[in-house]
């Protein structure tokens, strides 16, 4: 399998801490996915498309709204795990008011809560693999 590239969005509760979560629906062995995991909003970036219209395909599909507010970037085309070696990803954050609602447009996915970031790296939540890794590089590089 060659090279996979990848885009995700932590999607912050205002100040509160919590981030939103997808919840899988099927499992996908195939790229290591079970039903009931959780994880921020993620996407794989299609052969000649950039990472803004990926981000762009991402919001509407995996959260059904595009966001206005402005995306940061803290990772950016890096392998965030050797579990998945051929995997780069690209990923955002972003602030929103805690009345915020996801509405995937995926079939696969729904809306799986707000959690904090120490919830989602407890173990206590079953989470995709790539997720902790992500989430820790977050909580040392941007709080």
């Amino acid at each position: 399998m060659g090279l996979i590239r990848g885009i995700g969005l932590i999607i912050l509760a205002g100040d509160t801490g919590r981030i939103l979560t997808v919840k899988e629906l099927e499992d996908k062995p195939v790229i290591k996915k079970t039903a009931g995991m959780r994880s921020f909003p993620e996407e794989t970036i299609k052969n000649g498309e950039s990472v803004a219209s990926a981000m762009q395909r991402l919001m509407i599909e995996e959260i059904g709204i595009v966001l206005e507010q402005e995306i940061r970037y803290f990772i950016n085309e890096k392998a965030v795990t050797d579990k998945l070696s051929n995997v780069t990803m690209s990923i955002g954050y972003v602030k929103v008011p805690m009345e915020f609602e996801a509405r995937p447009v995926d079939n696969d996915i729904i809306f799986g809560g707000w959690h904090t970031i120490e919830d989602m790296l407890s173990g206590e939540i079953l989470t995709r693999v790539e997720t902790k890794p992500i989430l820790e590089t977050y909580r040392s590089t941007i709080k």
